[in-house]
């Protein structure tokens, strides 16, 4: 993220990130705060231990492929009532899944087992927007809370019928947020 930012040239941007991109985007607005204006953060967490799960997670990739794990990390994603409404998206985002590369998602696992951004948070400056989905069992809302509390501009928004991915499920409402979220930076 500090890298794209870098290279675009980028006085100043609007940043969202959902799930380890929140991570990185916590990150980035606790050790680079000068370059970001507002902050969005989506099903994230700022420390998603045990850290031994993510690592025997990491094994398995490597040994068995990211297809191996691949129904078990898409059912967090979505609600069980989206899954069954809307069969053929889920059954997209596994397939994606599956195709990734071992090596990048178990570089993924070896990253969240490592974070911890619990004393990061109160660095952070730029008003940020927290949104949960209400059913989300991969970061649920004591994460999001807990962004909430020690960052000093932030509020949080549940998205109702939604797990991990909102913006899956509920494009429109999450759209409409961090729109609105961005909009009080130019006095809209």
């Amino acid at each position: 993220l500090v890298t794209v930012i870098e290279q675009l040239a980028v006085e100043r941007a609007h940043v969202v990130g959902t799930s380890i991109g929140g991570m990185a985007a916590m990150w980035a607005a606790a050790h680079r705060p000068e370059w970001i204006d507002r902050l969005v953060l989506i099903g994230t967490s700022p420390h998603l231990g045990p850290s031994e799960t993510w690592v025997e997670r990491a094994r398995t990739v490597l040994a068995e492929g990211t297809a191996s794990v691949a129904e078990q990390v898409t059912a967090r994603w979505v609600t069980p009532g989206y899954a069954a409404a809307e069969p053929s998206v889920l059954a997209e985002l596994r397939a994606m899944f599956a195709r990734a590369d071992p090596a990048g998602y178990a570089a993924c696992c070896l990253a969240v087992a490592g974070m911890d951004l619990r004393e990061d948070l109160a660095r952070i400056s730029a008003p940020t927007l927290v949104l949960v989905g209400a059913d989300d069992p991969a970061t649920p809302l004591e994460h999001a809370e807990a962004i909430v509390a020690a960052v000093r501009d932030a509020r949080l928004e549940r998205i109702p019928r939604a797990a991990h991915l909102p913006s899956v499920e509920r494009p429109e409402a999450v759209a409409r947020l961090a729109m609105d979220h961005f909009d009080r930076a130019t006095g809209r």
